[in-house]
């Protein structure tokens, strides 16, 4: 996946957490890490010492993935074997981030990171992307 398409706002790591915590449903499982170091020099936040990074835009109603789409997990800390969310037409990083919170729903929920995700297989027109998963 390429950044420069994905991360398309800038943010203080402060207002990113409370942006992606605001949109969860249900108790918050994840912690949002796909992120950069920003390169918006015009960007000022509101605390002066806290990280400016570039991320989703967690207001857009554009599709991040076009299609139908399945999310996968398969992460140590949450299950033994791989399991998949429902299906999503054309989801927005909204329905990204809430099918990673969903999906980690039977771990343990300490400090669990959604780092990216990637490509599977695609069947019956339902194209798989596993969530990358880190602590």
């Amino acid at each position: 996946m390429k950044t420069s398409k994905l991360y398309t706002k800038t943010y203080s790591y402060k207002e990113l957490t409370d942006t992606v915590d605001s949109i969860l449903t249900g108790p918050k499982r994840v912690v949002f890490s796909m992120f950069a170091d920003t390169t918006n020099k015009e960007y000022k936040p509101s605390q002066p010492d806290d990280w400016i990074v570039d991320a989703p835009d967690f207001g857009s109603t554009q599709p991040v993935i076009k299609g139908k789409v399945q999310f996968m997990i398969d992460y140590w800390r949450v299950t033994d074997q791989p399991i998949l969310s429902e299906v999503y037409l054309n989801p927005t990083w909204v329905d990204i981030a809430n099918a990673c919170n969903d999906l980690l729903k039977d771990g343990d929920g300490n400090g669990v990171f959604l780092e990216g995700f990637s490509k599977g297989k695609t069947t019956n027109g339902v194209t798989v992307y596993e969530f990358c998963i880190g602590s």
